[in-house]
């Protein structure tokens, strides 16, 4: 009777190691996951991951933060070099696209019909002199 309670302890052991192995599995490749996310273009939406880690698993710990993105939210926010870094890379990423907004406005101000890349060429000379008079009038 003892050996067969000792046999079903040890069952049981081993069932709840494998379970919490299993668990433990799930999590890291979720914090892998998490942390090599990249947006359409390519770049890491945390970048920071590294840097903040262990302050993210104090706030996990904790429970001031119910995920792993309220816990980098917070951990970035708790660290001013991040902070200023954050706000110089969104100042940049904003001006780059100001400027292509620019740049496009520009290029469709040069074109005589506002159409990309359009050529408004007559093919032929009798063409080009009705369509200047037609300008004209």
């Amino acid at each position: 009777m003892r050996q067969e309670l000792n046999q079903l302890r040890g069952m049981l052991q081993g069932f709840f190691t494998q379970q919490q192995e299993a668990q433990a599995h799930q999590v890291e490749q979720q914090i892998s996951k998490f942390a090599t996310a990249k947006d359409p273009q390519g770049a890491l939406l945390h970048p920071h991951f590294e840097q903040v880690r262990d302050q993210m698993i104090g706030l996990l710990k904790g429970r001031l933060a119910n995920d792993l993105e309220t816990a980098y939210t917070m951990a970035v926010g708790m660290t001013p070099d991040l902070v200023q870094a954050e706000q110089k890379a969104k100042a940049q990423q904003e001006a780059a696209q100001k400027a292509a907004r620019a740049e496009k406005e520009k290029d469709a101000a040069r074109r005589p019909s506002g159409k990309p890349g359009g050529d408004d060429k007559p093919k032929d000379f009798r063409k080009a002199i009705e369509s200047e008079v037609r300008k004209a009038s």
